[in-house]
């Protein structure tokens, strides 16, 4: 529920600040825009804002392995298009376990003019069981010092931040694209706040459009 809520937040938050953009609807709640895509990635033992704003990646032998489901919706608002995705994927490596999501996501198509796209989503994760490296003991963990225990929960809150590319010279139907596939625990919400819960995986992929 939680996070769903956090979907209409992220929504009413664009009406708020874009009121000079109508919404636009259409008889169909869902476009005839599918695709589905195809990703593989590392697991980057950093938390989120060092990733995002530092480019700091510590990488551990923990890969993910997956393909998802995008559904397109047909209201629009201002800049930004929506869509609905669902990921099944597989952990290998350090990690041996399955994963599901579902998310929300708001997109900035052709940013000024280019073949590139900005995305944003908010859903939720569901592990097949508790990921081990979302997990630190007190002491030498891991290789790393930890003064607090770290306990994760199967369920977790999901975080997708996306650009993706379409190649010049094939369709435009066909992209290739970079993602950061994170789950937290939003600050105490799905596990204790302090140390926080969760991991980060940089993946790539391909996108084909149905």
């Amino acid at each position: 529920m939680r996070p769903i809520l956090g979907l209409f937040s992220l929504y009413f938050s664009l009406i708020l600040f874009g009121q000079e953009f109508p919404l636009q609807s259409q008889d169909s709640f869902f476009s005839q825009k599918r695709s589905i895509n195809g990703f593989g990635g590392v697991f980057v033992n950093s938390d989120l804002a060092p990733i995002s704003f530092q480019l700091d990646f510590k990488y551990q032998p923990s890969y993910i392995w997956g393909f998802g489901f995008n559904q397109g919706i047909t209201p629009r608002f201002s800049i930004f298009q929506f869509e609905l995705e669902g990921i099944l994927a597989r952990h290998t490596g350090a990690m041996n376990h399955y994963e599901a999501v579902g998310v929300g996501i708001a997109r900035i198509p052709n940013l000024f003019g280019s073949n590139f796209s900005l995305a944003v989503g908010e859903g939720i994760s569901f592990a097949s069981r508790l990921p081990r490296l979302e997990n630190w003991d007190l002491g030498y963990d891991k290789g790393r010092f930890v003064t607090d225990d770290v306990e994760s929960r199967a369920t977790l809150n999901y975080l997708l931040f996306e650009v993706d590319y379409s190649i010049p010279g094939f369709s435009d139907k066909t992209k290739i694209f970079s993602r950061i596939h994170h789950r937290s625990g939003i600050y105490g919400v799905f596990c204790p706040p302090t140390p926080p819960c969760g991991s980060n995986f940089i993946v790539y992929g391909f996108k084909q459009e149905l």
